[in-house]
C-alpha cells in the first residue's frame, strides 16, 4: 500500500474515534475499543494536509478540510488548487470546502537581502536529500536547475554546501520578507494568487517581540482595504 492509501486509511478512522468503541480492522491500522479519554471540544476533527505532489494533492481534495504546505514556492498555489479540485470532484465535494493556506516565513526587515542566508539554508535542508518531495514539487514549477544544483551539492557537502547554490529567486519564493509595507503587499499577492489565507512563521524569538509585528501587519492591512 502506498503512502496515499495509508493516509486515506488513517484519516477515515479519525472521526469514529470520537464516540465509537467498535473495533476497526483496516489493512494497515487496527484498533479495538479505542475511544478518546476526554470530552472532545468538537464532534469532528478537521483534517489539514501539507501535500506536495499531485497524487497527495488530489487526496487532499478527497478527504481534507485544508491544505497548508510549507517551504514550497508560492507559484505552487494555482496548480495545487487545480489538483485539489480534481480530487474533490472525484469525491463529490465542492472544492471551496478545502481551505488553501500556505505557510510562509515572515521576516520584517529593512534589508531583505540579509534574510536570504537563513532562507537558503532552510531550502537546502528540505530540498537536498534524495527524492525530496519539496525538490520534486519545486522542479515542476520552473526550478529544475536550482533543484539539480542543490541536490548535487547536498550529496557531496551537506546542507551548508547546498545552501550556497540556492538562488535568490527560490529563497524569496518561500517567504514574505522586507519592510512592513512590502510584506503587506506580498501577502496580498499570495491571496490573489489563490490562497484563502496565509499562515506566517514567527518573525521573532518571543511572543513579546512577535505581537507588535503582527499587530502592525493587521492594522496596515485593514487600513488599506
Amino acid at each position: 500500500m502506498d503512502a496515499t492509501s495509508h493516509s486515506r486509511s488513517f484519516t477515515s478512522r479519525l472521526g469514529s474515534w470520537l464516540r465509537d468503541r467498535s473495533p476497526y480492522e483496516g489493512r494497515i491500522f487496527r484498533a479495538g475499543g479505542v475511544k478518546l479519554g476526554f470530552e472532545p471540544v468538537r464532534e469532528r476533527i478537521p483534517i489539514w494536509l501539507a501535500a506536495l505532489l499531485p497524487q497527495s494533492l488530489e487526496l487532499t481534495g478527497e478527504i481534507a478540510d485544508g491544505w497548508m504546505p510549507t517551504l514550497v514556492p508560492v507559484e505552487m498555489i494555482a496548480s495545487a488548487r487545480a489538483a485539489i479540485a480534481r480530487g474533490a470532484a472525484r469525491a463529490g465535494r465542492d472544492p471551496k470546502e478545502i481551505t488553501i493556506a500556505p505557510t510562509l516565513n515572515l521576516m520584517v526587515t529593512d534589508d531583505p537581502d540579509a534574510a536570504l542566508p537563513l532562507l537558503k539554508f532552510a531550502v537546502a535542508i528540505y530540498y537536498g536529500p534524495d527524492n525530496s518531495p519539496y525538490a520534486r514539487a519545486a522542479a515542476s514549477l520552473g526550478y529544475a536547475d536550482d533543484v539539480a544544483a542543490i541536490v548535487g551539492q547536498y550529496a557531496t557537502g551537506g546542507s551548508s554546501a547546498a545552501a550556497k547554490v540556492v538562488s535568490d529567486r527560490l529563497a524569496r519564493s518561500i517567504a514574505v520578507a522586507g519592510p512592513l509595507v512590502d510584506c503587506r503587499r506580498q501577502i496580498g499577492e499570495v491571496l490573489r494568487s489563490g490562497a484563502d489565507r496565509v499562515i506566517l512563521g514567527m518573525p521573532a524569538g518571543t511572543r513579546a517581540e512577535c505581537e507588535p509585528i503582527f499587530s502592525a501587519l493587521a492594522s496596515s492591512t485593514t487600513s488599506s482595504q
